[in-house]
């Protein structure tokens, strides 16, 4: 769990991930956005292995871009 954003691409292969109970797969150039709090659980369906990038960008960051002035 992490206290910032997660996004995530995968770059090859395919990976499962459980979010909330549920299976969801990816493949290369989808891209997965969790929430601040949010819990997932990331691997391989079948191997081999895939790939991934992945950045935490803290909530505030978006939040400030998301104002009606901008955060200002």
């Amino acid at each position: 769990m992490h206290e910032e954003y997660a996004v995530g691409a995968c770059t090859a292969g395919r990976e499962v991930i459980r979010y909330r109970g549920t299976l969801h797969y990816a493949g290369p150039g989808s891209v997965v956005v969790l929430e601040p709090g949010e819990a997932a659980h990331r691997g391989p369906p079948i191997p081999p292995d895939f790939t991934y990038r992945v950045m935490y960008p803290a909530a505030g960051y978006w939040l400030k871009d998301c104002s009606p002035k901008g955060g200002r």
